[in-house]
């Protein structure tokens, strides 16, 4: 018995007039749960156990259930490596037939996916799923570690290893991890010295594209990512999300040492010096170190600043004649001492933490939570070689410099490296003219330094601090 519209052939007739439903349309088989029609009763059959929950065809390796034969013979794949499936333009095999299809879209460039909201294309029905979350607002993979949520599962995988600290990316090259597959590639093109994308204001070349948008920015002035709240721009999105952080008043970086939350994480950089003692800021004139470049500048102007007024006495020169009492916190001047006097209680009283052994102040509680370890003697930081202990974070990094060989303080002028900053200002006054900015009151000399003007001063007034504990007899240096 041969189909007159296919030509397929069969055996009994009544086979023959159940196919020839497939052309005419005719659906006689109704579901009586959900009342879809189908054209063989086999199909209809199936179908119910949709409804009924039934699996019966179970998979002997891992037990799994499946409500269709054919379902179980493809899931069987995953057991046995089979990949019946061959792309004929890259060779590449795939185990079912629908992951071939999807991926022969590459060779196609078919994008059946469209986007409603923009207009945008997809190859596959996942990729649209996901991108339309940009739309929707929809992040629905959350962190359980941190809270933050993503809308793609591959940025949340690639997050969560920001916890965990693995770094299954490494370079081939140097042996470099990193967390993200497309920074890998980033670095490998550091290797390759591949820059294929050329500014064509400066010359400049770029590893990557939006390097290089980023950098044409720079000539542009163009500012495109604007804050909504106060309308100001901002060239790299990452700025404009730190800025976010000053409206919505979240402080979500905390300081590990005292507590203190910042909104922004260069603020709690700046912060984190208090603790570890980090000056990075060297005045080239003096070599005194601070801990942010606005404070350095403005004590560059005591350098920069004329001084056409002298003391008759000592020859010091002044910048105002009627100003020479300077106030060392914060190089304020004044005409009288009373008025210094008067002005430095200001700086007590923005210091309200207060130690009750020594009367000592601070202005934050964790200044003082440090200062109290020199009377308690609390030394919560060891060195994992030699088991030395400290009462700061930034007294370990510098102790561990004579494990590691570090010297990070280069001399410009001869080369030579340090360990310590302590030790390369000191060195730098070799190549440093010998100002001698601290003179004596009482005689002609002059101190390159206020700490050797001070022993020097001993000779005036007779102090004679250091007592041997044998004899009793005193001295004027230890």
């Amino acid at each position: 018995f041969n189909c007159p519209d296919c030509g397929k052939s069969f055996s009994l007739l009544r086979n023959l007039k159940v196919h020839q439903r497939i052309h005419t349309g005719e659906r006689l088989h109704h579901c009586g749960v959900c009342g879809k029609a189908f054209t063989k009763p086999w199909d209809l059959r199936v179908h119910e156990r949709v409804h009924t929950g039934e699996r019966p065809y179970r998979c002997p390796d891992c037990g799994k259930d499946f409500s269709q034969l054919w379902h179980l013979k493809k899931h069987q794949r995953v057991h046995t490596g089979e990949k019946p499936h061959l792309c004929a333009d890259c060779g590449r095999a795939f185990t079912h037939l629908g992951s071939l299809k999807e991926h022969r879209r590459i060779h196609t460039g078919e994008k059946p996916h469209r986007c409603a909201d923009c207009g945008r294309a997809f190859s596959h029905r996942g990729s649209l799923k996901e991108h339309r979350r940009i739309h929707t607002g929809e992040r629905p993979h959350r962190c359980a570690v941190c809270g933050k949520s993503f809308s793609h599962a591959s940025t949340f995988r690639e997050h969560r290893l920001v916890h965990t600290g693995q770094k299954p990316h490494r370079c081939a090259e140097c042996g470099r991890g990193f967390c993200k597959r497309g920074k890998l590639k980033e670095h490998q093109q550091l290797h390759a010295g591949d820059k294929p994308f050329s500014c064509a204001e400066c010359g400049s070349s770029f590893t990557r594209l939006y390097h290089l948008k980023r950098h044409q920015r720079a000539h542009t002035g163009e500012k495109p990512h604007r804050c909504p709240h106060c309308s100001k721009s901002f060239k790299e999105l990452k700025h404009l999300k730190v800025h976010q952080g000053i409206h919505s008043g979240r402080k979500t970086s905390p300081c590990p040492v005292c507590g203190k939350r910042f909104s922004q994480p260069g603020n709690l950089r700046v912060h984190q010096r208090i603790h570890t003692g980090e000056k990075p800021f060297l005045c080239p004139a003096c070599g005194q170190s601070f801990l942010q470049l606005g404070t350095l500048q403005e004590h560059q102007k005591i350098h920069s600043a004329a001084r056409p007024s002298q003391c008759a006495e000592c020859d010091q020169g002044f910048a105002e004649a009627e100003r020479p009492y300077r106030c060392l916190l914060c190089w304020h001047s004044f005409s009288e001492p009373g008025q210094l006097q008067k002005h430095q209680g200001a700086h007590r009283e923005k210091k309200p933490n207060c130690c009750s052994e020594c009367g000592k102040r601070f202005s934050e509680p964790g200044k003082l939570k440090i200062h109290q370890r020199t009377h308690t003697g609390e030394k919560p930081y060891s060195c994992p070689v030699c088991d030395k202990r400290f009462t700061q974070l930034g007294t370990l990094k510098e102790h561990r410099r004579i494990h590691t060989g570090e010297r990070p303080y280069k001399c410009a002028a001869c080369e030579k490296s340090f360990t310590h900053l302590s030790s390369f200002r000191s060195h730098r006054r070799i190549h440093a003219p010998k100002e001698k900015r601290h003179p004596c009151g009482q005689c002609w000399k002059s101190f390159s330094e206020p700490r050797y003007l001070k022993v020097h001063q001993r000779i005036h007034t007779g102090e004679k601090p250091y007592s041997c504990s044998s004899c009793g007899q005193s001295f004027r240096h230890s």
